[in-house]
């Protein structure tokens, strides 16, 4: 089941406008959805608002509810500058009965590129640090270091705060419990999730699923030793690497043909500028062989 029963969609984005769409998931019983889209805002700078109303749209089903709207000149979310939409909606069932509901969105151009990370079209690589005790008041510091946080099953209240602070967050669902499809659906509505870190047979139940899709990369996390099958590369968007110390990644992902990030694990660090230090001498550790999309310890 898909939770919230609808999706946001960031459709044909350019410089100067996007089509964005809200979309009722297949297994839900929502027949209308209409509303409104505000903004853009955010706290590190100062804008001006305008609105934008959905208007109800075909579906390429023809079976579940579309709204869409057309954003003239979009503020796209960066992490150096985070802005974000307000989305009011109203939700119509099959009985007939409206519900309202009011989320913040982030129009986001994020990419996998053969084998470099894009986000706003220029080639990004990511360093982070794992963090499973971070608070929401710590993001400002993350924010100041230019970090990026990997933490298992991030909660929503996290999401929510770094994608107003402009904090990346890499999710780790590899040991999750909970119904897979369910928490890719709740981390699609947050444009700092980057990136999310799963395991093998995961990615052959995304592949055998009929879930509605998603628009966050997938990283199919492995050891130095394993080689992803033909059907695990086919599914994932890039690869996840884990070493342990002075461990180097096997020759093979210097020319794989997708992104490929390293994380080092087994050090911790004093605060958030020697980790950011850290993700740099492991980068320079695996140069000039390796040449990688991100860099995490």
């Amino acid at each position: 089941m898909c939770e919230p029963p609808f999706q946001w969609i960031l459709g044909e984005a350019v410089d100067g406008q996007a089509r964005v769409y809200v979309q009722a998931c297949s297994e839900s019983n929502v027949v209308e959805i209409r509303g409104r889209l505000r903004g853009p805002f955010s706290e590190f700078a100062r804008t001006l608002p305008a609105e934008f109303v959905l208007q109800s749209a075909p579906s390429q089903s023809n079976a579940v509810a579309l709204a869409s709207t057309m954003v003239p000149d979009p503020c796209f979310w960066t992490p150096e500058l985070p802005m974000q939409y307000q989305l009011d909606l109203e939700i119509i069932d099959d009985q007939g009965r409206l519900s309202k509901t009011s989320r913040w969105v982030g129009l986001r151009r994020w990419s996998a590129d053969g084998c470099h990370l894009r986000l706003e079209r220029r080639r990004t690589v990511l360093r982070a640090v794992r963090d499973e005790q971070i608070s929401v008041e710590q993001l400002p510091a993350t924010r100041s270091a230019c970090i990026a946080l990997l933490v298992s099953q991030p909660s929503e209240s996290l999401c929510a705060a770094a994608c107003e602070q402009g904090v990346p967050l890499i999710a780790d669902l590899t040991q999750s419990g909970k119904n897979l499809f369910s928490e890719l659906a709740k981390l699609d509505w947050f444009p700092a999730v980057m990136m999310v870190l799963v395991e093998a047979k995961q990615l052959h139940q995304i592949r055998r699923s009929q879930s509605p899709p998603h628009q966050l990369l997938l990283a199919h996390q492995l050891g130095v030793g394993a080689k992803p099958t033909a059907v695990e590369m086919s599914a994932c968007d890039a690869l996840a690497v884990v070493l342990t110390d002075n461990e180097r990644p096997p020759d093979w992902l210097a020319t794989c043909e997708k992104p490929v990030v390293a994380i080092r694990r087994g050090k911790t660090y004093a605060d958030w500028t020697a980790a950011r230090h850290g993700c740099d001498v492991l980068q320079a550790e695996l140069a000039p062989q390796f040449d990688l999309a991100g860099y995490f310890v």
